[in-house]
């Protein structure tokens, strides 16, 4: 994946430490439990690693827009409805 190298910053404020969809477990995990697509796992990792949706538009080049609907499916497959409420949910996983 090409965001490996892009995402590898753990220096994000907003980051969770030690938690990266890279892990192919979580990843799987993620894909098995909440059904995510391939796109969906990268926009929530970037997530979890502090990046703002515009950062996220312009890493993978999409409209803000798109990132946006990329994030709302994440929540509504997860049942949350905030980063903070994400954060606590992938914790749960790694814990």
């Amino acid at each position: 994946m090409h965001l490996i190298k892009l995402i590898k910053r753990r220096d994000r404020k907003n980051a969770l430490p030690g938690i990266s969809l890279q892990d192919k477990d979580l990843s799987d995990l993620l894909i098995t439990h909440y059904n995510l697509t391939p796109r969906e796992i990268e926009v929530a990792n970037l997530i979890l690693n502090g990046y703002s949706n515009k950062q996220i538009a312009e890493l993978l080049s999409l409209a803000l827009a798109t990132v946006k609907t990329h994030i709302y499916r994440i929540f509504s497959k997860m049942n949350i409805s905030s980063r903070t409420e994400m954060f606590v949910e992938i914790g749960q996983w790694t814990a």
